[in-house]
């Protein structure tokens, strides 16, 4: 079961310092990632595709977020490096901690983001395309467990 409070005060936190917004970040990744390794269907999208790396890279708080998709298993770290072997795609998306946010509570989408300019992308246009599927499903995953609270 998702702890719906936990995911409520961390997208509130996501208003404070620059510490308690990476703190409150990496806890609702951590969030993310048990939603996600625990759902038949978010892993079986993740199955249809090659391994991949997601790299957010925060500008403005020199922030890096490394989410991996290898062997059907999905975990993240957020050193400053991760080595990407040769048969792993990696998508990069460069973005501001204001962009994230609102992303994270919903006020923007990650198309909207990008068409307007707020992300900058490096990697194939698939694995873009990929990330937003897999994120849209996870968001519906999250506002599913919120209405139900």
């Amino acid at each position: 079961m998702i702890d719906t409070k936990v995911i409520d005060l961390v997208l509130n936190a996501l208003e404070t310092s620059e510490d308690k917004f990476r703190s409150s970040l990496d806890k609702f990744i951590k969030v993310g990632i048990k939603i996600t390794n625990d759902s038949e269907e978010i892993m079986d999208e993740l199955q249809l595709y090659e391994d991949l790396i997601f790299h957010l890279y925060i500008t403005d708080l020199d922030l890096n977020i490394w989410i991996k998709s290898i062997n059907g298993v999905l975990s993240y770290n957020n050193n400053l490096y991760e080595i990407i072997p040769e048969n792993v795609h990696a998508l990069h998306s460069f973005l501001s901690k204001t962009t994230i946010a609102k992303i994270l509570r919903q006020e923007m989408t990650v198309a909207e983001a990008y068409l307007k300019g707020f992300i900058q992308l490096e990697g194939e246009l698939s694995d873009a395309i990929i990330s937003k599927n897999i994120l849209s499903l996870f968001f519906s995953y999250i506002n599913y467990f919120m209405k139900r609270e």
